[in-house]
């Protein structure tokens, strides 16, 4: 397509516009109603003002007024063409012009181009051109003997917009196959009609024009396939680190988001949807007719996605969203997989969006968090528009958070994206239009109905274990209708026992929160009747805790499960306070506010100082090889130096940090960058100075007795060359200076610096095991620099020989690569949380090894592993957990 050619037109007698193209060097093909009211005939011969692209980039801005005529009006009035003739050939046009090619599109949808000024975009009295492509469909509107366009390119907000998009020129690579021609008909599924090409192809008058010659059609090319659909080399060809960066993003959402919660015999229900247009924007939702409606009901969420940019799925507790968007999930990871031109579906929760937070910084923020996607290449996959946005739990966003939350999610739909939202509903929820999302459709999944209950137990009752269930669903009004969602249905399924069901029916007035209850119940005790799925864990769980003291299978099971709920319940009390704004738990993510009590918080800092106090002192031992005269003194000198020192960072953070966030924060990749240099040189100088006094008063003290020897008489002797020339005071303000120089500029450097890369596998604690390899890293880097300071203090100022400096540098390096790492931002998260576990651990909320119990209470479905993070099975499991730990906690105060 030649967008010099596109042409936008001016009807001086209707007062109103459209777009053109320049088919000929004098022929300009547009939509009939441009020109003339639909339904009544044009008057050939009457002249129009126009004005091309092409005109535009020479300069000319100006309408060429009276410029055309009509020349040709289709005699059919449901062509809606017209053809107009130019009095002067255009400048911009060369005298060797390629010829314009039409097609003819089969039964495939193609992707399609053109270029048209919609009244979106007028700015100050002119309306600027608008790229439009979409996907273009000869079978969706064969019975109107038109194309349809799927626009995938931004639209306006409402239909009135579109007006001056009519004429539009369509073209399939470069044939030309159809005229835009209708705007406003089923705005809400952001389509857009097209006359064929082909309708006036063997038009005399049209073809005589057009190509200049009579009894002769037009040539129209039959177009299967275009280029645009086929990835080249050109646009589609991915490089290496792009290319392994897609594949592993699609890998770990496939293995470990999709395939565990796929895991149900629920599959085989297929779940129905009803639309609900009231529950998005009036102006952007689809109103179907009644008959439209029942089709739905059939229809798969894959189709709907296909036929909408944003879609919202509703549906009440237990009615199978989740499921619904892991399936839309694994099908779009198929696609993606084969076509590299596919986005790339990516799961978020809401529950962990805050308030304030825009939507685009969030997106990226849980990229890194939850994907381990580095943050430059989680802002090129949001800003190019290169995923598949898939969001659930938007009712998990706090009630007074949420219309904010809808307000940015309707703001970053400004471009063509494509977002799902899953969100739960009450069964007769009303809607408020003060803050719906606009998106395109919003269904409904409806409860299940009793044929396909009856259909799904039969399926299963291949032992007659159900036997007796149907009657007792037909008992029961309660039950009837918890079966009627699938969580339930599988829930009670799996537990259904007859005797405990007679039982339960014959109490009076039970209702459905208490049925709730009592399945919950019966659910754990079926999971702990399959013994062979707990005696694994039971093995590896004995050797370090009170299960190692009891014989007995059956009662070490017991113990089992007791510790397993209080566990699980008290995970779900921190999950569910408003301490922690996530469905998905991830260990690396504690802090040290989900400690209850004073003293368990007292207990966790003086913690976190004896830890890093006790690990700075150790590495006083370096002396011991390394040193050949008195290594003794050095050793308990820099132990005690350092045991005190390291742990004033920790201090300095908590007195003066504590506000800013997290406390503890594990990061995938610290980036290294000037900013970040300049910000942590200016915010370290005082502690450094602070070290760099506390390291030198002793010091001084120490060698100006001659109990140890260290720089005073170097600098005595090869630098100021006067011996007993430093007196303390000026020995104490050298060495002050010194070290705080030294650890000012190489912590300042070194204390953010680490790499991370995606990897498709992601481990629970993998932020912490991260953290500590960025510490490991950062020590290294830190101790190579101040090694070769104190290699060459060695050589120069103390006149050491060379195998001595080397020792010298060594020993110090280590030292200081030690200490650093310990006090840099990767080593005070790993200090941190270590701690933070030792509480807890102490405190018997959580096991020695928390990842390998959360591994266990997801194999026995309890919880659901996500990545390298966990959530309960569904989130009325997790309530019911909440309610557990909070009558226990009345129960607790009473006694």
């Amino acid at each position: 397509m030649d967008s010099r050619r596109v042409a936008e037109l001016h009807n001086p007698h209707q007062k109103s516009g459209g777009t053109g193209y320049l088919i000929r060097d004098n022929i300009i093909l547009t939509a009939h109603h441009n020109i003339a009211p639909l339904g009544q005939p044009g008057i050939l011969g009457t002249r129009y003002h126009i004005r091309f692209i092409g005109d535009y980039l020479q300069g000319r801005i100006d309408w060429i007024e009276e410029a055309c005529c009509l020349c040709w009006d289709a005699p059919d009035p449901k062509y809606d063409l017209a053809l107009l003739k130019l009095s002067d050939k255009p400048k911009f046009l060369s005298s060797q012009e390629p010829v314009i090619c039409f097609g003819k599109i089969l039964n495939n949808t193609l992707s399609a181009e053109g270029f048209g000024f919609p009244l979106a975009q007028e700015i100050k009295n002119r309306q600027n051109p608008e790229p439009l492509e979409g996907r273009l469909s000869r079978i969706a509107g064969i019975k109107e003997g038109q194309l349809r366009l799927q626009v995938t390119s931004p639209i306006p907000d409402s239909p009135n917009q579109w007006q001056g998009i009519s004429g539009t020129a369509l073209f399939v690579d470069d044939f030309l196959v159809g005229v835009v021609v209708e705007t406003n008909k089923s705005f809400g599924e952001k389509l857009l009609w097209a006359t064929p090409i082909s309708s006036v192809a063997t038009d005399k008058e049209f073809c005589e024009l057009v190509l200049g010659e009579s009894n002769k059609s037009l040539f129209l090319e039959e177009i299967e396939t275009n280029v645009i659909n086929q990835p080249s080399r050109s646009s589609t060809a991915l490089s290496k680190g792009e290319s392994e960066l897609r594949q592993n993003l699609l890998k770990l959402v496939k293995n470990q988001w999709v395939k565990p919660k796929l895991a149900d015999e629920l599959e085989i229900i297929q779940l129905c949807l009803e639309e609900i247009p009231e529950a998005i924007s009036q102006e952007a939702s689809n109103y179907l007719s009644q008959e439209s409606s029942k089709e739905l009901q059939k229809t798969k969420v894959i189709d709907l996605f296909d036929e909408n940019n944003c879609l919202l799925i509703l549906g009440e507790a237990g009615s199978g969203k989740s499921i619904t968007l892991m399936e839309l999930t694994n099908t779009l990871i198929t696609r993606a997989s084969d076509e590299p031109e596919e986005k790339i579906p990516v799961i978020f929760y809401l529950s962990s969006w805050s308030n304030g937070k825009d939507i685009r910084d969030w997106l990226i923020e849980r990229l890194d968090m939850d994907y381990k996607v580095p943050e430059e290449d989680g802002k090129l996959l949001v800003d190019d528009n290169k995923l598949v946005i898939l969001l659930d739990g938007l009712d998990l966003v706090p009630s007074q958070d949420r219309d904010r939350c809808i307000d940015f999610l309707n703001n970053f739909t400004d471009i063509k994206r494509q977002i799902v939202v899953c969100s739960r509903c009450q069964q007769d929820q009303k809607y408020s239009n003060n803050s719906l999302l606009n998106f395109d459709k919003a269904v409904k999944l409806k409860p299940l109905t009793e044929e396909k209950i009856e259909s799904y137990l039969k399926k299963l009752n291949k032992d007659n274990r159900l036997d007796g269930l149907k009657e007792i669903i037909s008992q029961d009004n309660t039950i009837k209708g918890l079966v009627k969602l699938p969580l339930w249905l599988s829930i009670i399924v799996k537990v259904y026992n007859k005797d405990i069901f007679n039982r339960l029916l014959q109490e009076d007035n039970i209702s459905i929160k208490l049925w709730k209850k009592k399945l919950f119940e019966q659910y754990i005790s079926y999971i702990y009747s399959i013994k062979n799925s707990h005696i694994k864990y039971l093995d590896k769980a004995s050797k370090y805790s009170i299960l190692k003291k009891v014989n007995n299978t059956d009662e070490r099971l017991k113990m089992l499960q007791r510790k397993t709920l209080t566990n699980l319940t008290w995970l779900a009390q921190k999950m569910q306070s408003e301490k922690y704004k996530d469905s998905i738990f991830f260990i690396e993510n504690m802090q040290p506010n989900w400690l209850d009590s004073r003293t368990q918080k007292q207990d966790y800092y003086f913690g976190v100082l004896l830890i890093s106090g006790l690990f700075s002192s150790l590495i006083g031992f370096v002396h011991i090889p390394l040193q050949p005269v008195d290594n003794w003194k050095y050793t308990l000198c820099t132990g005690l130096l350092g045991g005190f020192c390291v742990p004033l960072f920790y201090v300095w953070d908590y007195l003066f940090r504590r506000n800013q966030g997290k406390e503890i924060n594990p990061a995938n990749k610290l980036v290294w960058s000037w900013g970040a240099i300049i910000k942590n040189l200016r915010q370290n100088w005082s502690v450094c100075f602070l070290i760099g006094l506390v390291v030198a008063l002793p010091s001084a003290w120490l060698e100006v007795h001659g109990i140890i020897d260290l720089y005073k008489s170097g600098i005595e002797k090869n630098i100021i060359r006067h011996l007993d020339s430093i007196n303390l005071i000026a020995l104490v303000l050298i060495y002050t200076l010194l070290v705080a120089a030294i650890i000012w500029l190489v912590y300042g450097f070194t204390a953010n610096l680490a790499i991370g890369e995606l990897s498709s596998q992601i481990d629970p604690n993998q932020g912490i095991w991260n953290s500590l390899r960025n510490t490991q890293l950062v020590g290294l880097i830190a101790g190579i620099i101040i090694g070769l300071i104190f290699f060459l203090v060695g050589l120069f100022v103390q006149k050491h020989p060379m195998v001595s400096a080397i020792k010298y540098g060594i020993g110090y390096g280590l030292i200081a690569g030690w200490f650093l790492a310990i006090c840099s931002s990767s080593g005070k998260t790993c200090i941190k949380h270590f701690a933070l576990r030792l509480i807890l651990y102490k405190n018997k909320l959580i096991p020695w090894n928390y990842a390998q119990f959360l591994d266990y209470a997801s194999q026995i479905v309890l919880l659901q592993k996500s990545g390298g993070g966990y959530q309960f099975f569904h989130q009325e499991f997790q309530e019911y957990l909440t309610e557990r730990s909070k009558k226990s906690a009345i129960k607790d105060s009473d006694s």
